[in-house]
């Protein structure tokens, strides 16, 4: 019964919010912004830069541990971009 009472009540909020927006109102449509959500920030930027490193000396042959440390990032990072395959 509990879930009868539930599903119409939906029905009458979904006929009062239908009655109460206008048909002539435009669709609102959000804005974003270029800057925050489409340009890397300068932190994406050096943690790229330092993952294109990693793969490099990598490909060299350096170990982990030896990774870490001349990059500047933890041995538990340098093994989890490994993994991954991303920063």
């Amino acid at each position: 019964m509990a879930r009868h009472l539930s599903a119409s009540r939906q029905r009458q909020v979904e006929v009062a919010l239908e009655e109460q927006t206008p048909t002539w109102l435009p669709e609102r449509t959000t804005r974003r912004s270029q800057t925050s959500e489409d340009l890397p920030s300068a932190y994406q930027q050096d943690r790229l830069a330092r993952y294109q490193q990693m793969i490099q000396l990598h490909e060299q042959g350096m170990t982990q541990g030896a990774l870490a440390q001349q990059i500047g990032v933890s041995l538990n990072t340098v093994q989890r971009w490994l993994a991954n395959g991303s920063p």
